[in-house]
């Protein structure tokens, strides 16, 4: 069981993280160490190849590191119980292949089963999954096939079906409020148009400053991220080549050494955060 987090301590934190193929002979990351904390949203960047799904992978547990180590909730990963992880983390992969014919709403209320007791869905389930749909902008879809949505309102319930997953179930009057959970999401926005694109980071950026929630979200669009991470990383050759606020990590010099591109980086005209233009 997860301890109960302090304040102010990191919600995850990697050290020295290295992951090879081909029988150790090829290095896909090399040295990785990130921190996530509490009420952050952290977006990872790098061009294709540069390392970006694998350490997520890892963080996650679908992978296992070749060195280094990976703490969650000041507890070693491998140590926690695959159910109670299961409340309190969510991750949304960029393809989840899916070949029933099952009901959006169906699908969204397989995120409740670690909340459930005999897998017996409750009236409880059936209303947050709805409000999930809700939140994702899919209210009146419950009983569509999900088969029969289009990639981007697929994408979408599964988001729905993650934010149920991490939705704990109301308190009574004597339980203790439910921890802030943990969301990693991968090209979240890559079969979305512009409006859903931006839709889905309002939702994760929200679910910090309403919930306290930390989000770790792999991104390719560089405007997306300076626009809502707090903390960005940005990986290259499987290596960290700047961490730190936008302004900090989403330079000329920086981006230009990182993606072989040439780059303007203006102030941008709506929002406190950096333009990026390719030039």
């Amino acid at each position: 069981m997860s301890p109960a987090p302090s304040q102010n301590a990191s919600v995850l934190t990697a050290r020295g993280l290295s992951f090879t193929v081909d029988a150790g002979r090829k290095s896909l990351l090399s040295g990785v160490d990130i921190t996530l904390r509490p009420g952050e949203f952290h977006v990872i960047i790098g061009r294709n190849g540069a390392g970006k799904s694998t350490l997520l992978k890892l963080l996650t547990g679908e992978l296992h590191p070749a060195s280094g180590t990976i703490e969650l909730w000041q507890l070693p990963l491998s140590r926690h119980r695959a159910r109670h992880l299961a409340r309190r983390r969510g991750v949304l992969a960029q393809h989840t292949e899916l070949h029933f014919d099952y009901r959006a709403l169906e699908v969204v209320l397989i995120g409740r089963i670690p909340h459930q007791r005999n897998q017996v869905e409750t009236g409880e389930d059936v209303s947050i999954a709805l409000d999930c749909l809700r939140r994702v902008g899919l209210a009146g879809y419950e009983n569509r096939n999900y088969l029969t949505l289009s990639g981007g309102e697929q994408q979408r319930v599964h988001l729905a079906r993650v934010l149920a997953q991490i939705t704990a179930p109301r308190p009574s009057d004597a339980a203790e409020p439910a921890p802030p959970p943990l969301l990693f999401l991968d090209e979240p926005t890559s079969s979305l148009d512009l409006h859903h694109q931006n839709q889905v980071l309002e939702i994760a950026r929200a679910l910090t400053r309403e919930r306290g929630a930390t989000v770790l979200a792999v991104l390719h669009d560089l405007n997306l991220a300076a626009r809502y991470a707090d903390t960005i990383t940005l990986l290259s050759n499987g290596h960290v080549a700047a961490c730190g606020a936008p302004y900090a990590v989403l330079s000329e010099t920086t981006l230009r050494q990182a993606f072989q591109q040439e780059v303007r980086v203006q102030r941008h005209p709506c929002f406190d955060c950096p333009l990026i233009i390719s030039a």
